[in-house]
């Protein structure tokens, strides 16, 4: 099969590109959306401001890009633990009933670790999903979220497993993956801030405590959530 090369120019272009983000997500990571601007970019690059815009016509269209690299490194990341979990059950004693909810929790217990092994990834999910929409198009909206549906997909297709196994009830497997979600990113977003009053301060088990929760809400007992949790771990620390 004859290889595609591509052209100087087109390298020098992706490079450009490359350049633009990575000084964007550090101008987003300093001070957030408001942080980010056309000028503020063009300066950090020794750029001119008409040179930003060659590649990127808006603002808008950088945000995107961003989130687009970053929502596709977190679930990189998430994908692996999937695996990593398929790897260990393999030949396992754990019945049916509790192996089914041993990647659920994996998936939990990796996604509270995000702000702390992948901060920009963490951040620019968050930014996704809490910033004024007028800031991008409809269709970078729809990038973004053609990256994230794929991965809810397969959550759901994890909690119809577990309900398929007997050990959750029935229920909509879609609206059981999304609440997850949901309860997910806000304790970890959580875990981030710095209450004045310590009463308020989440504790560090904080989204693992509503993962199980929410999983015993759905079904499952208690003694089979206390041995998935076991079999983690014998499995070690998510990385």
């Amino acid at each position: 099969m004859n290889k595609v090369h591509s052209s100087p120019r087109q390298r020098r272009r992706e490079l450009r590109i490359e350049e633009i983000l990575e000084a964007a997500e550090q101008l987003l990571e300093e001070g957030g959306p408001d942080h980010l601007t056309i000028a503020r970019l063009a300066e950090a690059l020794d750029y001119t401001v008409g040179a930003v815009y060659r590649y990127f016509p808006s603002k808008g269209a950088i945000l995107a890009e961003v989130e687009l690299r970053q929502v596709a490194e977190v679930t990189e990341v998430l994908e692996a633990a999937l695996d990593r979990a398929a790897a260990a059950l393999e030949g396992s004693r754990l019945n049916q009933r509790r192996r089914s909810l041993v990647p659920i929790l994996l998936l939990a217990e990796t996604y509270a670790l995000l702000p702390f092994q992948h901060p920009r990834a963490f951040a620019a999910l968050s930014l996704g999903l809490a910033r004024d929409g007028r800031l991008t198009s409809a269709g970078d909206d729809q990038q973004v979220m053609e990256r994230v549906q794929p991965f809810l997909t397969r959550v759901a297709e994890l909690f119809g497993r577990a309900r398929e196994t007997g050990v959750l009830t029935p229920g909509s497997d879609a609206d059981r993956a999304i609440r997850l979600w949901a309860l997910l990113h806000g304790a970890t977003s959580l875990r981030r801030l710095e209450p004045t009053d310590s009463r308020f301060a989440p504790g560090p088990d904080l989204a693992l405590e509503l993962t199980d929760d929410w999983l015993h809400a759905c079904g499952a007992p208690r003694r089979a959530l206390e041995a998935a949790r076991r079999f983690l771990d014998r499995m070690g620390d998510p990385t």
